[in-house]
């Protein structure tokens, strides 16, 4: 379902653009190895 997939990614990315600080939350670029914290 290519069309799913497409919706999902145009949500994500304006879920992205309009909350960057959530993004980074769920899927963090380097996350730090120091980070123990569950």
């Amino acid at each position: 379902k290519q069309i799913t997939l497409a919706f999902l990614f145009n949500f994500a990315a304006s879920f992205a653009a309009a909350k960057p600080n959530y993004i980074l939350l769920f899927l963090p670029p380097e996350p730090p190895p120091t980070t123990t914290r569950s």
